[in-house]
């Protein structure tokens, strides 16, 4: 099991990217988020990427988990949806 710092929480007057900035200085490895739908993927994983953070979940996908999925394959699923190009 994995801490991770849900960003739709905290630092609510940052930017989403900010925010997990402030995760990352804080020493989180992994971080989750509400609906992906109404966020930036590829900026998250870049973000992520530079800043070594994982995901640990995030809703918003109806047919299938987020839990425990790596970030491309998660990535992967929403393309499949239509929401990332």
């Amino acid at each position: 099991m994995k801490l991770s710092l849900c960003l739709q929480t905290v630092f609510t007057h940052q930017a989403f990217v900010e925010r997990m900035r402030e995760a990352s200085t804080l020493g989180y490895s992994a971080i989750e988020f509400g609906d992906w739908r109404t966020k930036d993927l590829a900026v998250i994983t870049e973000t992520a990427a530079q800043l070594n953070l994982t995901m640990a979940a995030m809703s918003g996908i109806r047919k299938q988990t987020a839990y425990a999925l790596p970030l491309d394959r998660l990535i992967g699923i929403m393309r499949n949806y239509g929401r990332v190009k």
